[in-house]
């Protein structure tokens, strides 16, 4: 019988034709196909296509390699080394503000997004509480983004103030926020271990703020 045919509109911004494949029309999946839908991530067993427009792609020529939401973490550890190299950077430039780790770091102002250049990753720069979050967490699902669930502040890399979420419910929190910690998150044992390495906050049960979810259970 063959799959059966799409009856939704092409998901690319400013197209209202009939989807066809991979959720786009025909014109609009040739081009995604030939700018990155080449692009599957490389953890093994995963068949997430490249489809957020993102640049995670790790070694050069031929050899380049990308990676999903999920595994991108496998950018920033390609060595037990390298990674606790990364991590030690994070710590020196994380303070404590509050309940907050604050980056003190490079910021964009632009972007309004705190930027840290990590060692192997064969990028420029990162978003640092992305960094912080995937090194310490190991990652969300695909079609997630990181919400900042409690302060709002884009300077803090608690993975505790940090929620995946889809794009709609993180546009949707911005008009009202939730002030929700992360209480699996906060509780992971690397997290623990991190904050009490670099003397950083977690936040206290007692304090009575709700619970979060687990990371990518949407």
């Amino acid at each position: 019988m063959g799959r059966p045919k799409l009856d939704m509109e092409c998901i690319t911004e400013g197209c209202t034709a009939r989807a066809k494949s991979r959720e786009r029309c025909r014109p609009c999946y040739d081009r995604w196909r030939y700018t990155r839908g080449r692009l599957r991530c490389a953890w093994d067993g995963c068949k997430v296509h490249q489809d957020d427009g993102a640049g995670r792609r790790m070694g050069s020529g031929r050899s380049k390699r990308w990676y999903c939401r999920m595994h991108e973490v496998e950018h920033l550890r390609p060595s037990p080394e390298i990674e606790q190299m990364n991590l030690e950077r994070l710590g020196k430039d994380l303070r404590a503000e509050g309940e907050c780790w604050i980056w003190t770091g490079a910021y964009d102002d632009e972007l309004k997004r705190p930027q840290f250049d990590p060692e192997g990753a064969n990028l420029s720069r990162w978003i640092t509480y992305r960094v912080v979050w995937d090194l310490l967490t190991g990652g969300h699902k695909h079609g997630l983004e990181l919400d900042h669930c409690v302060c709002r502040n884009p300077r803090c890399c608690s993975p505790a103030h940090l929620e995946p979420v889809t794009r709609s419910e993180n546009e949707r929190r911005k008009k009202k926020p939730v002030h929700q910690v992360n209480w699996t998150v906060a509780e992971m044992p690397a997290v623990v271990a991190f904050a009490l390495r670099f003397g950083l906050p977690l936040p206290s049960r007692s304090a009575g703020l709700s619970p979060g979810v687990e990371p990518g259970s949407q």
